[in-house]
């Protein structure tokens, strides 16, 4: 149970820092674009200049991999 209490406040932590850090570029989306769906499907190009490994960034997104 401890461990589960340790994994959970670093991942707020985690969620707080992301939130707070500010990005050296302009938005790309605003809060009507962001829901937009697009015409073409990921590529995972986005995962691997995330540097996620593949199949983890959708599985947290809450979709299925393919």
């Amino acid at each position: 149970m401890r461990d589960l209490v340790c994994h959970l406040v670093i991942d707020a932590q985690d969620v707080l820092i992301t939130l707070v850090t500010p990005a050296e570029t302009e938005p790309t989306r605003d809060a009507v674009t962001y829901w937009d769906a697009t015409a073409t499907p990921p590529t995972g190009a986005e995962q691997a200049e995330l540097g996620t490994p593949a199949g983890k960034l959708p599985l947290y997104l809450g979709c299925s991999p393919q």
